[in-house]
């Protein structure tokens, strides 16, 4: 099982933290976030700014995933 964490703002909308078994449709970054946003009002991980890390690393879209990863979802950080 998949561990999909939610931080900052996106945990007032998704939760802070879910544990999911991934489809076989879901192989990668880019197909979690859709099948995210299917289950979510108001597609919040379309932004282009929320920045996924795997295994404690960023990861673009095209990054495999599979149900023994930590996945995390980020909103951008604003600060002076």
């Amino acid at each position: 099982m998949a561990t999909v964490e939610f931080l900052g703002q996106l945990s007032d909308i998704c939760g802070r933290s879910h544990d999911v078994t991934l489809p076989n449709a879901v192989p990668d970054v880019a197909s979690l976030r859709s099948w995210l946003n299917e289950r979510f009002d108001g597609n919040p991980l379309a932004p282009a700014s929320i920045r996924a890390i795997v295994n404690g690393e960023v990861a673009a879209d095209q990054h495999r995933i599979s149900n023994a990863d930590r996945i995390a979802f980020f909103p951008p950080v604003g600060g002076g």
